[in-house]
């Protein structure tokens, strides 16, 4: 069996995680191996963010979700209501 094959029979779903902050040189191999990944006409649009802090992490969530919401609720008068919700719960 593969190196490959193995990694792929052995993988796993995971459901909940640990609130455990994973080492910063783990973070930094994930992070090269998700700059080197390629992307639609070589455009790079992600970016990425570390924050530390908690009450920022719930600042920010906060801000997603009533964002979201606002979203929602302008997608509902519009005349594909079920189709725009479908993208912003995705997006």
């Amino acid at each position: 069996m593969s190196s490959l094959d193995e990694l792929i029979d052995k993988r796993r779903s995971i459901r909940k995680y640990k609130a455990d902050v994973p080492p910063a040189e783990w973070i930094n191999s994930m992070l090269r191996c998700a700059i080197m990944a390629p992307s639609p006409t070589n455009s790079q649009p992600v970016r990425f963010i570390k924050i530390g802090s908690p009450e920022i992490r719930d600042s920010l969530y906060r801000a997603m979700a009533d964002a979201q919401q606002r979203l929602l609720k302008s997608a509902m008068a519009s005349s594909t209501p079920n189709k725009l919700k479908n993208r912003i719960n995705i997006y």
